[in-house]
């Protein structure tokens, strides 16, 4: 673990596969081929409350970003969202939320 700017970040390199063993670029070029397993999504009964602290807390550097809300990044994502929403208001591929 390392810290990238404000973010602590890993990794974990694929060198085999059953019998098989290969070096860490044929490990991540299998990852990557390698779909998202089709039950994986938030759960439907999260609250809305969780939800919004969940993205502020990616908005603002993460968990390891210390915890506190970073109102710039915050502001600057906003800022770049309302930069692609249509007329209505609506991001981009969003039909908006009722």
């Amino acid at each position: 673990m390392f810290y990238v700017g404000n973010r602590l970040e890993g990794s974990v390199d694929l060198v085999g596969h059953g019998e098989t063993v290969f070096g860490p670029e044929e490990g991540a070029r299998v990852l990557a081929s390698r779909p998202p397993r089709p039950d994986l999504a938030p759960d439907k009964d999260l609250s809305d409350d969780t939800r919004l602290w969940a993205l502020l807390q990616q908005a603002g550097g993460g968990t390891w970003g210390g915890c506190v809300y970073d109102v710039d990044a915050i502001a600057a994502a906003l800022a770049r969202r309302a930069d692609t929403a249509d007329p209505g208001g609506n991001p981009s591929g969003s039909a908006g939320h009722d």
